[in-house]
């Protein structure tokens, strides 16, 4: 009901609504996580971050990511910051929150977040890309190779990888290698 309201622009009521559901059904995840959104939209973080935190981590994880694809930094990066706090070994936070340190031109922050996310899941071939990402960066062009080329082992399709490997290499003046990386 308090999606209905909110669909036909009356946010007021659809909240009034999600929050009646949850005394009703307090273990009601996806009111919860309904709620914790609407504060948010309304720019009410300090009410949306007690319901944020009764929601598992995937439907947190869920709601950052949301606001990080909409580029709404002020949002998405408090919450993973939460979520990295909460749960320091989830992969995922210190990946975005790896990505924030990159925007803001903080590659050994990055570099140390991507890697922790390797260290927790080495199986996810953008945490590799991320990692050479930073460590290009930082001008250590060997290393960018090993991730990116890690990279491009675990997910074959992803040209990105290809094209740093490539510049990688070319930053080392090994043109030849560069040349067969992309091709």
């Amino acid at each position: 009901l308090g999606d209905m309201y909110i669909m036909l622009g009356d946010s007021v009521r659809g909240q009034k609504s999600v929050e009646e559901a949850i005394a009703l059904e307090p273990d009601l995840i996806l009111a919860m996580q309904r709620l914790s959104e609407l504060y948010l939209v309304h720019g009410s973080p300090e009410k949306a971050l007690p319901w944020f935190d009764k929601i598992d981590v995937n439907h947190r994880l869920s709601l950052a990511n949301h606001y990080f694809r909409a580029d709404a930094d002020s949002v998405a990066e408090p919450l993973f910051k939460r979520i990295h706090d909460q749960f320091p070994d989830d992969p995922s936070s210190n990946l975005y929150l790896g990505v924030f340190a990159m925007r803001k031109d903080n590659f050994d922050l990055a570099k140390t977040l991507f890697e922790k996310a390797i260290e927790l899941d080495s199986t996810q071939d953008i945490y590799y890309f991320w990692a050479g990402n930073a460590t290009f960066r930082l001008q250590i062009y060997e290393q960018a190779i090993k991730y990116f080329k890690k990279a491009a082992e675990i997910n074959s399709s992803n040209s990105d990888s290809y094209f740093w490997l490539a510049w990688s290499y070319f930053r080392l003046q090994k043109y030849r290698d560069a040349e067969e990386s992309i091709t």
